[in-house]
């Protein structure tokens, strides 16, 4: 055992043996300690230990919370996954029973329709009422329209009055194509407006008018054949796969040209052609209702001549009509002859 000399060198540890400098601390211990405080120095030296020792707690602490926290959040996270991937579960298969249950709504109605159309196609060989017939001529071409544009078009069968047999809605569009089809021997110009006019009246974008039997005056005479004009197709076929092909044509180029109408609307000069569009459907409108008009015309003068044909003849008096006022056209007002040729 040594003693380790200071830097001071007036110290008495340079002046004296080491030996001699060693007992007389072992000798004075007591003395030396009580000089120096020892308790103090312990008690701070103490404090100092007790202090590293709680800052290494606090951080063992601190790290013990973190990890606590770390963790929580990655259960919570985990849960939450758990949960937004059972809620996804649930709802894909919320949405595969619904698309299974409309498919089998689905594939239920078209089975009706088949069970209905054979039904009536029955009777129809039965000899029953004529208007099996056209029933289910409507419902096959409901199920024909349905294969053959279901992918596009929502078919619109129900029966409607003044609304066209079938109507093609467009699934991405929204706009209507109305289908009518005649099967009669001869078709008259009052078939045709009620055509024009059941398309205007209910607003279809466009109209398809098929004739199985005879010419569509005006427009297609030719069996076989088929012609476009600007929102009107008019077929004069019998034949399934032509108007089927005739149709889907038709359809493409209506679909195309109302993109390019919805494109155009954006533009100034559109707003022009928009007003003009409308001012040609409603002077189609004004036609189709004056037409109407000279039928209703036509009626009323037709009674007004019987009933005052059946007046003469029951002895009326000339005076009765003296103010009577003639429902009849230009050609008859000539001269003094009687407007109903009563003067013969």
């Amino acid at each position: 055992m040594s003693i380790t000399c200071c830097n001071d060198g007036s110290c008495i540890c340079h002046s004296i043996p080491q030996e001699d400098l060693i007992n007389f601390v072992k000798n004075h211990k007591m003395d030396i300690l009580e000089l120096l405080d020892f308790d103090n120095i312990v008690q701070k030296a103490l404090d100092k230990q007790k202090k590293e020792l709680t800052e290494t707690i606090r951080q063992k602490e601190e790290e013990i919370r973190l990890r606590e926290e770390k963790l929580q959040k990655k259960i919570a996270m985990t849960q939450s996954q758990s949960n937004t991937q059972s809620h996804r579960l649930m709802e894909k298969h919320k949405e595969e029973m619904r698309l299974i249950k409309e498919k089998l709504i689905k594939e239920q109605s078209e089975k009706d329709k088949l069970k209905t159309c054979l039904d009536l196609k029955e009777r129809e060989l039965n000899g029953s009422h004529s208007m099996y017939k056209g029933e289910y001529r409507e419902l096959r071409q409901e199920i024909a329209a349905g294969n053959l544009y279901g992918k596009k078009y929502e078919v619109d069968g129900k029966k409607k009055m003044n609304c066209m047999d079938i109507r093609l809605i467009s699934r991405e569009h929204g706009y209507t194509v109305g289908i009518e089809t005649k099967e009669k021997k001869a078709l008259t110009a009052n078939d045709i407006d009620k055509f024009h006019k059941d398309r205007i009246n209910n607003r279809f974008y466009a109209g398809i008018m098929i004739s199985t039997q005879a010419p569509i005056k005006g427009y297609v005479t030719e069996e076989h054949t088929y012609k476009i004009t600007d929102n009107y197709l008019y077929i004069y076929s019998n034949d399934a796969n032509m108007i089927g092909i005739a149709i889907g044509c038709f359809l493409d180029i209506t679909e195309n040209r109302y993109i390019k109408e919805q494109a155009a609307c954006e533009s100034t000069s559109e707003a022009y052609a928009k007003l003009e569009a409308k001012m040609n459907n409603s002077l189609e409108h004004c036609i189709t209702m004056y037409k109407k008009w000279q039928q209703i015309q036509k009626a009323n003068m037709d009674y007004d001549k019987q009933m005052i044909i059946g007046l003469v003849n029951m002895g009326a008096k000339e005076e009765l009509f003296k103010n009577h006022r003639y429902v009849i056209t230009r050609s008859k007002c000539k001269g003094k002859k009687h407007p109903y040729g009563l003067d013969k």
